[in-house]
């Protein structure tokens, strides 16, 4: 019985690095980007793909979007009011919804355009301290479900 459980184990063992070995290796390559090649800032608060393939950074110093060679600074704007340290959901038809301090907007990618979804309650932003870095808003979308987009409130409202 020992020696059946060592000669399954070998087996098993074979037969995992033939697998193993059977798959090539893909070549990734990488570039990184400061300051010195447009970014706001080096410390990046959150980061997302939209549908169409632009990636979004936010920053405690705005917001940014990148194409692949350029870098975009996107400023407030009619249906987005704030810019510093927004943080992104995407959702799943490929939208992007931004939450900060004060509420949340949608960014449409085929208007190219931002629509104020929920504003958070000037009474409430009385209580809530103006974000950091690395804080999350005080109402963030968290979960997308068949139904209903969930969101998060912070316990301090």
């Amino acid at each position: 019985m020992h020696i059946q459980k060592r000669l399954v184990a070998v087996l098993v063992f074979s037969s995992a690095q033939c697998v193993l070995q059977a798959q090539s290796l893909k070549q990734f390559s990488s570039r990184a980007f400061s300051v010195n090649e447009g970014l706001l800032a080096n410390h990046v608060t959150d980061i997302a793909e939209d549908n169409t393939g632009l990636v979004w950074m936010s920053f405690g110093a705005g917001l940014q979007r990148f194409n692949g060679n350029d870098f975009e600074t996107i400023l407030p704007q009619k249906g987005l009011p704030e810019t510093n340290h927004p943080r992104f959901f995407k959702l799943n038809n490929g939208n992007l919804w931004l939450g900060y301090h004060s509420g949340i907007s949608a960014y449409n990618s085929v208007t190219g355009k931002f629509e104020v979804i929920y504003k958070t309650p000037r009474n409430d932003l009385k209580n809530v301290r103006q974000p950091g870095q690395d804080d999350i808003p005080p109402v963030m979308p968290v979960l997308e479900t068949a139904n209903a987009i969930w969101c998060w409130s912070s316990p301090e409202r």
